[in-house]
């Protein structure tokens, strides 16, 4: 893939355009973009100014939009990593070197072996009698976050609905005591990180 024609760096949408700038998924997901890359150029180079990276400093990250060129990164983690940089595409501009080197403990941004070993043991939790077992709680957490929001005037709808559910379902699964998990919350992420010093994270969008 790396020698294909598909490859590019010269695509212009713009001065300082970002796929993972705030400001722009403020307005909307970039439909237009996405299909303008995956048109012409399915393996194209954003980059980025190094301090506006939302926390990395290496000058931008790929954007992958063909699922067979996805699909050949998730099965070559020799070549391609998501422990390098971690699987979270932006964080704060100011974020510490530490902090993003402190997520990698983070299962997600674990590479084989070592995230083989890991997912073997976190499916058990997952099997369909297990998660059978949850639906009548869930369904009534369910019910539950949706009213509590309706009852505001103003919200956060990631803060107040959308991450409430599965932590929830991951706390059971896992047997945290709910009181616990009112401090925690889940990340979200489509990326893949590769080796290279000048091309070290990978966002796939399909």
């Amino acid at each position: 893939m790396t020698t294909s024609p598909e490859v590019r760096f010269d695509l212009d949408l713009g001065e300082g355009f970002d796929f993972t700038d705030p400001g722009l998924l403020a307005g909307g997901l970039p439909v237009e973009q996405f299909a303008r890359v995956r048109r012409t150029s399915p393996v194209w180079w954003n980059a980025q100014d190094p301090d506006n990276g939302g926390g990395f400093r290496d000058g931008g990250f790929w954007v992958i939009s063909k699922h067979a060129h996805i699909r050949e990164i998730s099965r070559d983690p020799d070549a391609w990593s998501s422990n390098l940089n971690g699987c979270v595409m932006r964080y704060a501009n100011d974020m510490p070197a530490e902090q993003l080197e402190a997520a990698k403990i983070l299962m997600h941004n674990s590479d084989p072996p070592l995230h083989t070993r890991l997912r073997k043991l976190i499916s058990r939790l997952f099997t369909p009698r297990s998660v059978a077992t949850l639906e009548e709680g869930l369904t009534t957490t369910a019910r539950e976050i949706v009213t509590a929001a309706a009852e505001k005037s103003e919200g956060d709808f990631v803060v107040d609905v959308a991450h409430k559910l599965p932590l929830k379902a991951i706390a059971d699964l896992v047997g945290f005591p709910r009181t616990t998990m009112s401090g925690y919350s889940i990340g979200r992420t489509s990326s893949w990180l590769p080796k290279t010093p000048t091309a070290s994270r990978i966002p796939c969008w399909r």
